[in-house]
């Protein structure tokens, strides 16, 4: 059966982010999460964009947390079209927060879903701070960056 490539670079990295999970803050420190970052690191063509995409997976008492890290290469920012592609390649259509910041002149653009532990996408907590958007019928949620932390 044929998948499209980015399909399974979702699936690849997921996997792999799974298998990393107990390595992740906050079951483990900090710092060993900043250890392990560059094994959750890619760097791909879509669309004929050089990408780095950082995908992450931790778990918390009572739910799991993901995010994906898209930024260009060799771009300062990338079409939102692409952005919106890609997040739901790895996380479907519903419940995706978007953050938006800038790291060394260059805009990432940070998907986060939150998850039960059947690992069931489910609504974020605090989204009623949120601004919901929708471009071209995707409908997600723009967090303003000063909400979250990025230690």
């Amino acid at each position: 059966m044929y998948t499209d490539k980015l399909d399974q670079i979702a699936n690849d990295m997921k996997s792999f982010g799974d298998f990393l999970v107990p390595f992740n803050f906050p079951r483990s420190p900090a710092e060993t999460e900043e250890d392990i970052n560059v094994l959750k690191t890619r760097e791909e063509t879509v669309d004929g964009y050089s990408l780095i995409l950082h995908y992450s997976k931790s778990e918390y008492e009572d739910h799991y947390s993901a995010s994906l890290q898209v930024l260009g290469k060799y771009t300062p920012f990338l079409p939102f079209y692409l952005v919106c592609k890609i997040g739901k390649a790895f996380f479907g259509d519903k419940n995706l927060a978007l953050v938006e910041f800038y790291k060394q002149q260059k805009k990432i653009y940070c998907w986060t879903v939150y998850m039960d532990k059947d690992n069931t996408i489910t609504d974020p907590p605090h989204k009623d701070t949120f601004e919901h958007c929708v471009y071209e019928g995707f409908e997600y949620d723009s967090v303003n960056p000063k909400q979250v932390n990025f230690y």
